[in-house]
């Protein structure tokens, strides 16, 4: 995280509370948040963001799923099984293999590309 003026640290034992523009973060080390893993999530499900840094050098994010997530379900199986994706080239019949045909289409533009 870059240093500026609207950046300020304040060092909690291991743990630094971040301010960026007046929200206020927390930063862990990865060693500390991989033994401490579910209180963070805890306190991620209760609306805190949580930096994850080693080194002192910011890697991650933990952080509350947004209210529209939990109403809409998305990116939920089901969610994704109602899209128009799924099933999107089911009456070509110049497709044998879906997966074959967006690999050869993801190569084809990755060319185009280089």
């Amino acid at each position: 995280m870059a240093s500026g003026a609207g950046l300020r640290r304040k060092r909690y034992l291991s743990e630094i509370l971040i301010t960026v523009a007046g929200i206020a973060m927390s930063q862990i080390e990865l060693q500390q948040a991989k033994e401490q893993f579910a209180e963070l999530v805890e306190r991620a499900a209760n609306g805190e963001a949580i930096i994850i840094a080693k080194d002192n050098k910011p890697l991650a994010q933990l952080g509350p799923v947004s209210p529209a997530m939990h109403e809409k379900g998305e990116g939920s199986a089901q969610t994704l099984l109602e899209s128009p994706l799924v099933g999107l080239w089911k009456d070509r019949d110049d497709i044998k293999d879906s997966a074959a045909f967006a690999r050869e289409l993801r190569e084809k533009a990755q060319r185009r590309n280089d």
